[in-house]
């Protein structure tokens, strides 16, 4: 926008009618106050326009945000995930025009010369008796500078209530990794556990499979049949019931290793 003491040129882009028509509502209303300023009217409403446009599009980031965040808590999804990285872009965006605006009243605080050169109607009306009171240092911009002032630490509260949901954002994708760690840690151990239930199974049972098999083992004609003709042998009931034993004290005897090394606790 270029503002002079009679008239103010607006560059708006293609589509932005939705900032174009309230900032023409806000021109022909002016305050009564700032009727006779015309500089300072066209300013107040440039900066309405511009805090009302970064106000609707951070409650607009809110308001996806409070519902990205409350079902991601609930449930984890691709389809949340997407929806996730998507906000934190409009996040950014938005938050880095609020800091623009921001950073550009700032600039204007700090230059005393620049806000004392805003009374655009004093030096279009008399520009000799402004430049002499430029140069004894009694020009007052104090109108001026409550109006920035107030605005820039809008745009301040904005820019803060954006970086809070941004790291209310980052919270609660931490605490999604500290839970597909735990997770992931969780099926390490039943992936451990089974291994070793595993290992052991196949070591006891291949001792008693030994006496199932038709090899020569010197018990083929024991005539020690407790379950009758048809059943096994007392001696392969006797080994199968040692390697059950057995293999029962071998994978709690492992699986208590491993908790005393650590694999198991937390």
């Amino acid at each position: 926008a270029v503002v002079t003491a009679t008239s103010a040129l607006l560059l708006v882009g293609e589509g932005a009618d939705s900032v174009l028509e309230p900032l023409k509502a806000r021109l022909a209303a002016s305050d009564t106050q700032h009727s006779s300023i015309f500089e300072l009217a066209t300013l107040e409403a440039l900066l309405i326009t511009l805090l009302a446009h970064h106000t609707r599009d951070m409650r607009e980031c809110q308001e996806e945000g409070e519902k990205v965040l409350r079902s991601l808590r609930q449930n984890v999804s691709s389809r949340l995930l997407n929806r996730t990285l998507s906000l934190k872009k409009q996040l950014d965006m938005v938050h880095e025009a609020v800091l623009q605006g921001s950073e550009a009243l700032e600039e204007l605080q700090d230059d005393d010369d620049l806000m004392k050169l805003m009374s655009l109607s004093e030096i279009e009306h008399d520009p000799d008796a402004f430049v002499r009171r430029l140069a004894k240092g009694d020009t007052s911009c104090e109108q001026v500078e409550l109006l920035v002032d107030n605005y820039a630490h809008e745009l301040s509260s904005i820019a803060s209530q954006l970086k809070e949901l941004d790291a209310e954002i980052d919270a609660t994708e931490a605490l999604l990794q500290f839970q597909l760690d735990a997770a992931r840690n969780t099926l390490i151990k039943v992936d451990v556990s089974f291994g070793v239930v595993s290992l052991w199974l196949a070591a006891c049972a291949l001792i008693s499979s030994y006496y199932g098999m038709n090899l020569s083992n010197g018990h083929m004609d024991d005539s020690d049949l407790p379950l009758g003709p048809t059943g096994p042998s007392g001696i392969w009931l006797e080994v199968a019931l040692i390697s059950c034993g057995a293999t029962v004290l071998l994978i709690a005897a492992t699986l208590l290793s491993l908790w005393k090394c650590g694999l198991f606790r937390g």
